[in-house]
């Protein structure tokens, strides 16, 4: 039988040529669910990314998932058939998570809802939305079923033609989804001010405003070893390749004190080691934000390790923050540069200098981080930029000791190089979200080829090797 009140969240499959666990938590869902709880909804949560599901361990004759201590890992993968528009791609495509008789199992464990509520990440991965949606309607056919997420907000008009929800739900639009809820369950949630998951109200409206704010509903997880934590949403950078000002609204820093709560919480009752910081600008207004952080997880002891997948920007890291990052424990620490030609920086965003990434490095050196042990994040395949300067950007990484991490640009709708791209390629971008997909080298020409990618990344892969 139906409950009226019953909410299933689920967090989807990913289909694409690679996919891996960079401690990614579908937070988004979390927030969401400590909120429909305080609200009096049931709720239950079907993972299908979830590396620890006892069936799926069960399969795999483990009794933990393979990785990595601090929780990174690969993604269960069953190869499926390419999309037709991919099949010239030479590289193997996948379903990433849950065997499909799992997630069915899973499904049947939980009592029918009303309302099923389905994230997406990134816009070229809606496949594996549209196959969690469908096999979702198969056993629910009379549930709503409702898509958020980035794809949701970057890309709504597609979502609505091809993701097979009822409805779709962009960014933190808290008003739509409570009319959702009001029309399947007769109920809807209150506004925003009373302190709700990460919106821009909460986090601006004052401590007063923000003390029954929800809590991730970290329960649901069946590991919390590792964990996302966010200390700002958005970004006050507008980089003409990134799309972090339409997927998380205007940019807001949270309380320093709530965000090292948050911490403690999860270190003491979750037993949280691990912490990776996916802060779009985590160093922004320093000396008010992270440094005042930084020093009250050092004033607790609060003995974990933290991460920073994202990146920080290294026109923010002095002496001072240098050396409150190493005695805090960070371990993971991942710089932004991209590119080191004057003119790319000063066109994309004028986020960071050549002398200010070279100087960062230097503080992070003289904190006691082993430079091979910075990674740093080159990009290659941006409209316009030639094969050369990526092969400078990544010698200058090089002679500074540091990692390379390279990454392809992939192209964004609604950002400033979406109409480039779409100039600059011979792949007809505009036509599926698929070809977004940077394992497929979207913004290809003459200059840019495949051979030359693959190349550029041979000679990433070979400076690495230097370093060992």
């Amino acid at each position: 039988m139906m409950n009226r009140d019953t909410v299933l969240l689920i967090n989807p499959w990913i289909h694409d040529f690679a996919a891996y666990d960079l401690w990614l938590r579908p937070m988004g869902l979390l927030y969401l669910a400590g909120r429909l709880r305080r609200c009096g909804f049931e709720v239950h949560w079907v993972d299908c990314l979830d590396r620890h599901n006892p069936r799926l361990l069960e399969r795999q004759k483990r009794s933990s998932p393979a990785g990595k201590p601090d929780g990174r890992g690969k993604f269960y993968k069953e190869e499926i058939p390419k999309p037709a528009i991919l099949r010239g791609i030479p590289r193997r495509y996948g379903r990433y998570g849950l065997p499909p008789d799992i997630f069915l199992e899973e499904l049947a464990s939980v009592p029918r809802p009303r309302l099923v509520l389905v994230t997406s990440g990134m816009t070229y991965w809606y496949p594996g939305v549209q196959e969690t949606i469908r096999v979702t309607r198969e056993v629910f056919p009379e549930a709503r079923i409702v898509l958020g997420g980035t794809y949701a907000t970057l890309l709504p008009e597609h979502a609505r033609a091809h993701s097979g929800a009822d409805c779709v739900v962009e960014g933190s639009d808290v008003a739509r989804l409570s009319e959702i809820l009001e029309e399947a369950t007769g109920r809807g949630i209150p506004p925003p001010s009373d302190g709700c998951f990460p919106s821009e109200e909460c986090e601006t409206a004052g401590e007063d405003a923000c003390a029954t704010a929800d809590k991730p509903a970290y329960d649901l997880l069946r590991n919390t070893s590792s964990m996302v934590v966010h200390s700002s949403w958005g970004c006050p950078f507008q980089c003409t390749y990134c799309a972090s000002w339409r997927v998380s609204g205007q940019f807001r820093q949270r309380d320093p004190r709530r965000v090292v709560d948050e911490i403690a919480l999860l270190h003491e009752r979750y037993q949280t080691r691990h912490f990776a910081f996916y802060d779009d600008a985590l160093l922004f207004a320093r000396d008010g934000h992270f440094q005042p952080m930084m020093q009250e997880i050092i004033r607790r002891k609060i003995s974990a390790t933290f991460h920073t997948p994202n990146a920080v920007h290294p026109r923010f890291i002095d002496a001072a923050v240098a050396a409150l990052m190493r005695e805090a424990n960070f371990q993971t620490i991942r710089l932004g540069l991209e590119t080191t030609s004057p003119n790319s920086q000063l066109r994309s965003g004028n986020k960071v200098t050549v002398s200010e990434f070279a100087q960062a490095v230097s503080f992070l050196d003289g904190a006691g981080y082993p430079r091979k042990s910075i990674e740093v994040y080159a990009m290659m395949g941006l409209p316009g930029q030639e094969a050369k300067e990526v092969r400078e950007t990544l010698r200058f990484v090089n002679g500074e000791g540091c990692t390379i991490r390279l990454v392809c640009y992939s192209p964004i709708p609604g950002t400033v190089e979406w109409e480039q791209a779409v100039a600059w390629s011979v792949l007809p971008l505009t036509t599926d979200p698929l070809l977004h997909n940077p394992s497929v080298y979207p913004v290809r020409n003459s200059e840019m080829s495949w051979g030359v990618y693959e190349e550029l990344k041979t000679l990433a892969a070979e400076l690495n090797s230097t370093l060992r």
